[in-house]
């Protein structure tokens, strides 16, 4: 016995019902199904879609009906909008219901009666031994080497094996550049965008065609629970608590009085909401096409500096080397300025870098500008950046010692080095493994540099670049919180240990990384 048919549309209109069912069973039912992926205790749902139009039965679980497929597709083939349907319905029902497979009683022939008298155990046939059928999908095992009449491999499968080649030397040879570049049609060589998973297509379409049913308008106290779990998830994904709070309050300020129907998820809408807040939030206002800076410098006929800054261990100087390799691999030459005079092994630790990029980048023009250890780090980058004038070098690149953002003299000292300088971009490097801790060093570095400039429009934080991104898995939050304090965009993140292990940031990864559950 069906209890409901309906026949709806995506917006929601009923078309036609036969209904036996209370409405805010009918709407628990459909909630249940569609939007918590649950089957019902006591129903069955069944639904078709057929030439934008939803057909719907619903049965208890009492009756087994095997027709209602059959149904569904009978009336999907057979109804046409504005019609009146009933009779059809009827007739459509009433043949359905005839093709039951009526249960009919065994013959006497069929029971174990019979099987026990005399002609019965002689008519049972033995029963066949048993056979494993075999299976329709098979495992994939390893694949068996082939081999020829003399007992050697064959050469399909010593090709597989021969790792001896020129091109195998080369990327064991090479085993510092990975494939994080690419190039792209205008020439130019850029880093790939960062790879990480995606959230799945939500199935909010499927129930989007309840949207004008018994619609009503959202309170704060229905937002309240939704809100809380959203706040904890994100903080879950290492975005800063009060951030998180900040950016609940707001998408909970949009919903409130927003008509939606009974069959809506809550956290759908909430979701919807934080996805277009969190894409304002990491969407750059500003360009990120530091190429295109660099060319519009050449023609001015000056080098593009740029100064990395940040605290102690961070990566500075390896993130430093990748943006290096990038820029000789569009056929730019860099001067590196060694500005870091305070911690031993700095220098050095550079000319490392500077002699394998050398080696990778054949006909690379790439130089380090270093006056040796103790000598101040604002004359040290001013000399480099003249130097590279004089010399012709596109672009110079100025490394600083690491320091912590509460340590007063480095930040006087670092203060002193933009504000004389005036470099192109201010860089600062953090990790993406620290959470919130970044936010203290980036909002005090910021401040430090406004504070110590002297100036009346100081110089602050142009961009960021986020190391170890490889390590944190869905943890992205610091992306978004360093991007929320700064208004500023996160040009690159850090992937790994070579070369090209730079990515550029995906917006719309990052926020389905964030709201993934």
């Amino acid at each position: 016995m069906l209890d409901s048919v309906l026949i709806i549309n995506p917006g929601g209109i009923v078309y036609w019902k036969k209904d036996n069912l209370k409405k805010e069973l009918l709407n628990s039912l459909i909630q249940t199904v569609f939007i918590q992926e649950k089957e019902p205790d006591n129903y069955i749902l069944k639904y078709k879609r057929k030439n934008e139009m939803i057909f719907i039965a619903i049965h208890s679980r009492q009756f087994a009906l095997p027709f209602v497929d059959d149904l569904l597709e009978a009336i999907s083939a057979k109804y046409v909008v504005g019609s009146d349907f009933d009779s059809e319905y009827s007739a459509i029902l009433k043949g359905m219901e005839k093709t039951k497979v009526v249960k009919q009683p065994k013959a006497f022939e069929e029971s174990d009666k019979f099987k026990n008298t005399l002609r019965g155990s002689n008519e049972v046939k033995s029963p066949k031994p048993f056979q494993k059928k075999d299976k329709q999908v098979k495992k994939t095992g390893k694949e068996g080497r082939a081999w020829d009449a003399s007992g050697a491999a064959s050469t399909a499968s010593t090709t597989k094996l021969d790792f001896s080649s020129e091109d195998s030397a080369s990327a064991v040879s090479k085993s510092l550049i990975g494939k994080g570049l690419q190039a792209q049609s205008d020439g130019t060589v850029n880093a790939m965008e960062l790879d990480v998973p995606t959230l799945e297509p939500t199935k909010s379409s499927i129930f989007s065609m309840f949207s004008n049913l018994t619609a009503k308008p959202l309170t704060e106290e229905d937002l309240v629970k939704p809100m809380l779990k959203m706040k904890e998830h994100l903080v879950n994904k290492n975005v800063a608590a009060d951030i998180a709070q900040k950016l609940c309050d707001t998408v909970e300020k949009g919903l409130i009085g927003t008509s939606v129907s009974k069959l809506s998820s809550i956290d759908v809408l909430i979701k919807k909401e934080m996805t277009t807040a969190l894409s304002k939030i990491l969407t750059p206002i500003t360009s990120t096409n530091i190429l295109h800076e660099i060319a519009e410098s050449k023609e001015r006929e000056e080098p593009y500096s740029i100064a990395f800054i940040g605290v102690n261990g961070v990566g500075k100087s390896t993130n430093l080397s990748k943006i290096c390799f990038w820029l000789l691999q569009n056929k730019l030459s860099v001067l590196i300025a060694a500005g870091d005079t305070f911690r031993s092994g700095a220098v050095e630790q550079l000319k490392v870098h500077v002699r394998n990029l050398c080696a990778l980048e054949e006909g690379a023009r790439l130089e380090l500008f270093d006056k040796g250890y103790g000598k101040d780090p604002a004359g040290i980058a001013k000399d480099a950046i003249k130097y590279a004038k004089n010399e012709g070098f596109d672009v110079v690149l100025i490394d600083t010692a690491g320091r912590m953002q509460d340590n007063e003299p480095l930040m006087r000292a670092l203060a002193k080095l933009v504000t004389e300088n005036n470099p192109n971009k201010i860089i600062f490097v953090g990790e993406a493994l620290v959470g919130t801790q970044s936010i203290s060093q980036l909002t005090k570095f910021n401040q430090s540099l406004k504070d110590f400039s002297y100036q009346a429009n100081p110089r602050q934080i142009d961009g960021m670049i986020l190391t170890k991104f490889d390590t944190i898995d869905d943890k992205v939050g610091a992306a978004l919180s360093m991007t929320y304090i700064t208004g500023k965009p996160i040009l690159f993140v850090g992937t790994g240990q070579t070369y090209t292990d730079l990515r550029r940031m995906n917006v719309n990864s990052i926020v389905n990384t964030l709201l993934k559950d």
